[in-house]
């Protein structure tokens, strides 16, 4: 994955499950630290030893909320900014497209965003107007992922339809 990728390369990594619909990242592995906590407006954020690792996951605890029920605009900026100056890189899992305003929270906020899309699958108009959307972020699309591809010795099947954004 990408995230291990960087870290392979001794870049230090967070990696934030920002999907709260869904929070597969959360439940399997188990992070020591919550987006929630983070985020709290009135609270510091003392979790010195955690944020120093090499690799650092960061979760949810999947309530259906979105990023901004979590905190204010300026808190979430100026808590993000704390972490780029921590981190070389940092990856936030998002919602899909599909859950338009949760994911176009997690944009607002990214420097760049890397779409990824499940190979094999049909361009619905739905699917048309999320790759318009990305289209029209003026810059911020850094690249395009697809993933689920078939190999020339695999027998092609239904493809799931890909649920990350990385933003």
């Amino acid at each position: 994955n990408l995230a291990y990728a960087y870290k392979m390369i001794n870049k230090k990594v967070l990696l934030i499950d920002g999907n709260f619909d869904n929070p597969e990242l959360s439940n399997t592995i188990k992070p020591d630290l919550y987006l929630e906590d983070f985020l709290v407006a009135d609270q510091q954020f003392n979790d010195a030893q955690n944020l120093n690792k090499q690799f650092v996951v960061m979760g949810n605890r999947g309530e259906d909320v979105s990023l901004l029920e979590l905190s204010n605009n300026t808190t979430i900026q100026n808590r993000l900014q704390t972490l780029r100056n921590l981190f070389d890189i940092i990856l936030i899992e998002i919602h899909s497209l599909d859950s338009f305003n949760k994911a176009r929270e997690w944009i607002s906020f990214s420097d760049k965003v890397i779409p990824i899309f499940a190979a094999g699958q049909t361009i619905s108009e739905p699917k048309k107007r999320e790759i318009e959307y990305l289209a029209n972020l003026n810059g911020k699309v850094l690249g395009w992922i697809m993933n689920k591809m078939v190999s020339a010795n695999e027998k092609p099947g239904k493809q799931k339809s890909a649920k990350k954004l990385y933003a």
